[in-house]
């Protein structure tokens, strides 16, 4: 005679590699009026999971928002590689990429905001682009393999990561800019920040996987892509997820 309580079955994820402080409250719940374990959904404008079946062209956007997505060239769900859910997005660094139409809830303006996401280059030649605003800002690698992220803030510094990444291997990546402050984290670690006035970046689409121009296309995997406005969520160095991100 005995009782069970809390029990929570994980496909997929090993959530403990060592020793950890049990939980404190029940595990979250997602409802379905959006609230749950993000105490930010509100502002969360963006979430792609980049779940599917294996060559799938569809990218559903699971935010609030239902932002629509279309794609270009070859980019399609992949089961090959993943860092959450059994799949993620493949760009062939040739023309693959996704973008959104003009939506006004995704530019972040002078606004607070976040930008993250697990990445995995399978091919680092030459200058690539994840994720960008469309005319506004973009976070590039550069071709020493490197992030250079320019005109966040109106000064003329740039975020630059001090991380040299190599193919075949996933990293955690997050731009998070707050009031007069902004910093660019790889695997949880602060690895660049700059202050002063916040430029007012007025894009209102958005690229997955290109810049503008030069289009320098990505070539490789993205996971779990997260936009949310008005909210700087990473002030410190922090533990990249373990999980995906949560749908409330």
């Amino acid at each position: 005679d005995g009782r069970i309580d809390d029990l929570r079955i994980t496909k997929g994820v090993a959530r403990y590699t060592a020793d950890f402080t049990p939980p404190l409250a029940a595990f979250p719940k997602v409802s379905d009026s959006g609230s749950g374990s993000d105490s930010d959904w509100a502002n969360v404008q963006m979430l792609l999971g980049m779940d599917g079946t294996n060559g799938s062209t569809t990218f559903t956007d699971s935010s609030t928002t239902g932002i629509t997505v279309t794609t270009h060239g070859d980019v399609q769900i992949s089961t090959a590689q993943s860092k959450f859910g059994g799949a993620s997005g493949l760009f062939d660094g040739a023309g693959d990429y996704l973008s959104t139409a003009t939506l006004a809830s995704i530019s972040p303006g002078t606004d607070a905001f976040t930008i993250e996401f697990w990445i995995r280059w399978a091919d680092l030649a030459g200058a690539q682009t994840p994720f960008t605003f469309v005319g506004a800002f973009g976070i590039i690698k550069n071709v020493s393999n490197t992030f250079a992220c320019g005109d966040i803030m109106t000064t003329a510094s740039s975020l630059t990561s001090t991380t040299t990444f190599a193919d075949n291997q996933w990293y955690h990546i997050a731009v998070s800019r707050g009031t007069g402050a902004a910093r660019l984290y790889v695997d949880g670690v602060e690895e660049s920040s700059v202050s002063g006035t916040n430029r007012n970046l007025s894009s209102q689409s958005i690229y997955v996987g290109r810049n503008l121009s030069p289009a320098y296309y990505f070539n490789g995997y993205i996971d779990d892509l997260r936009l949310t406005i008005g909210v700087d969520r990473y002030t410190a160095n922090f533990t990249p997820p373990v999980a995906a991100f949560p749908v409330g």
